[in-house]
């Protein structure tokens, strides 16, 4: 009873802090999978670059903008970096070649299936 109660409680806190510290991404542990979830808002699929390994999924996604203005005696030019990198360690392994990884919505989704 008591490994019960503990238990929920350490879930609970690990989803509060999770949610509140880390909004850009959720992570799912189910029977056979975990599915990870990315929020890459402003950042286009050509522009994200994953590695999927059997420890762990990392990703880099980078948009970098230029805007210049030429007019008659002026010259304006402005430029923009986003950048996101994260890797996230599986808590068993996986089997890479049977995941899948996609990419809508602005958000990336890891079905990274559990190695048996």
């Amino acid at each position: 009873m008591k490994k019960d109660i503990l238990g929920k409680l350490i879930k609970n806190t690990n989803n509060s802090f999770n949610n509140f510290f880390n909004k850009d991404f959720k992570i799912e542990i189910l029977k056979d999978k975990i599915i990870v979830k990315i929020n890459l808002q402003g950042v286009d699929k050509k522009d994200i670059v994953t590695k999927l390994t059997k420890d762990y999924i990392e990703v880099n996604a980078e948009k970098k903008k230029i805007q210049e203005v030429k007019k008659k005696g002026l010259f304006k030019s402005e430029s923009s970096y986003k950048g996101f990198n994260k890797k996230i360690s599986f808590p068993c392994e996986i089997l890479p070649n049977k995941s899948k990884i996609t990419y809508e919505n602005k958000v990336l989704k890891i079905e990274a299936k559990k190695a048996k």
